[in-house]
């Protein structure tokens, strides 16, 4: 049985319980035509109104956003700042400087990110529950969309996970294209089952004896070897990372939930007999991974994984590293 993560929201005649997934939804329309608390504005330094969405959103919310948006003067890319809704349906706009896209050399990403969690948790302190947001920097930023996908819904998700419901109900993505909107419907699947993988993995980790095998996450460790067990680890907390292709993604996700769907039919011979394709798949992936994402990424992925593996020296740790760096 899955392991769903929900959310608690008191209302009147009781309490209602929605599980996070359900609070992501993803809409074939414009975000100005969402009915929602607030929207996000992916504009530039300066609020030109020049292009694409920010045009359309300055001259759908009329004068008034212009003449407040020419008082506040600028903005820092990947900051943002609130003004009203004025003649659009919603009660906030969040506008956010979104970066360029140049082969991701000049730390557009962690700023792309910082543009999607910036604006949401500005929303949240605003009292907006519902917020809309569009595929930022996908369009004349040149970001390409899949990275552009995973960043938003990495930072949705983050959101979601770190605010209840009585904080913030639900975000929309906003997506204008087919293809858009099947990046991200994959994308919403990929987060379902690496969450479950998590939660499976969880239980593990709380409780002494876990199926009818008795067997804890160290039986888990054993019954694979120590090595394959971290090349796991660490392949789920890059993917959480956010900093992957969305191919890498898919993969990762794939092998991941292969292996701890069946880790409660653990038998000593599980990693001979049953996974020997699937750690193949994890180092493969791994040494693809390894060349897309920065350093930073890879160190804070180790961090965590670390935690699941007190008692390797670091020797262990370096060697795994060795074989996946070039």
């Amino acid at each position: 049985m899955r392991f769903l993560m929900y959310s608690i929201f008191y209302m009147k005649g009781g309490i209602y319980i929605n599980n996070l997934e359900d609070r992501i939804k993803i809409v074939k329309d414009e975000v100005v035509n969402l009915s929602v608390d607030a929207i996000i504005n992916p504009t530039d330094e300066h609020f030109s109104g020049k292009d694409g969405l920010d045009k359309l959103i300055q001259k759908k919310a009329g004068e008034k956003l212009c003449k407040k948006l020419s008082k506040i003067g600028s903005c820092d890319i990947g900051q943002c700042t609130i003004t009203k809704g004025y003649d659009l349906n919603v009660k906030s706009i969040i506008h956010t400087s979104t970066p360029k896209y140049d082969n991701g050399d000049e730390d557009e990403i962690e700023l792309l990110y910082s543009c999607y969690k910036n604006s949401i948790e500005l929303a949240i302190e605003n009292d907006n529950k519902t917020i809309g947001i569009p595929s930022i920097s996908s369009g004349n930023n040149k970001f390409p969309i899949d990275k552009s996908a995973n960043m938003a819904y990495y930072a949705a998700w983050n959101m979601l996970k770190k605010y209840s419901l009585k904080d913030l109900e639900r975000i929309y993505f906003s997506c204008t294209n087919k293809s858009t909107y099947d990046i991200y419907k994959q994308l919403s699947q990929d987060y379902k089952d690496i969450e479950y993988s998590i939660e499976m993995l969880e239980e593990y980790r709380k409780k002494d004896k876990y199926s009818r095998y008795e067997l804890t996450i160290e039986d888990f460790i054993n019954n694979i070897g120590v090595e394959n067990a971290y090349c796991i680890f660490l392949l789920k907390e890059a993917f959480l990372s956010g900093d992957i292709e969305l191919k890498y993604i898919e993969e990762s996700v794939k092998v991941l939930k292969n292996i701890f769907l069946h880790m409660k039919n653990m038998t000593k011979i599980f990693s001979d007999k049953i996974y020997t394709e699937e750690l193949d798949r994890v180092n493969d992936i791994l040494k693809e991974v390894f060349n897309t994402f920065s350093y930073d990424t890879i160190d804070r992925a180790e961090e965590k994984t670390r935690q699941y593996f007190i008692h390797p020296s670091d020797y262990i740790f370096e060697k795994i590293n060795n074989s996946f760096r070039y």
